[in-house]
């Protein structure tokens, strides 16, 4: 075979795994960004409560099992795992005054609240403590 198919091929493969890349990245900075920069990330309380590779998903945008998550008394904080932070995701942490509760999902094990314009859905353990008759971080 003639070496410019493989050239061709090549060249065609590259651009296309760039455009994925960058569409993906877009929607990161489109989504999860648009938390960051409203709530930066903060270091946690020594007696956080920590879980990792929960699932989120901000709007449309879902990050399946690529957000640690710790809770205190004053914010919910999350962090991208590595392939998050590598599509340009920051760290996020939400004061629970700022996270208006609206339903549980999926049975309980999920729910769904609102943290400024977003809809955000994510484990219950930690979302539902934004509930009005939630008891705080266990």
């Amino acid at each position: 075979m003639n070496p410019w198919v493989y050239i061709a091929i090549g060249t065609f493969v590259a651009v296309d795994l760039y455009l994925a890349w960058f569409v993906v990245r877009t929607l990161v900075r489109g989504t999860w960004n648009g938390l960051s920069s409203r709530y930066p990330g903060r270091d946690a309380a020594p007696d956080a409560v920590a879980k990792q590779f929960q699932s989120f998903r901000v709007g449309m945008a879902n990050f399946g099992g690529c957000v640690h998550v710790e809770v205190d008394g004053a914010y919910l904080h999350m962090s991208p795992a590595k392939a998050l932070r590598w599509l340009g995701a920051e760290r996020v942490s939400i004061p629970w005054e700022a996270i208006e509760y609206r339903r549980p999902l999926r049975g309980g094990k999920a729910a769904q609240v609102r943290i400024g314009p977003h809809r955000v859905q994510g484990p219950a353990w930690c979302l539902g403590l934004a509930a009005p008759d939630a008891e705080g971080p266990a």
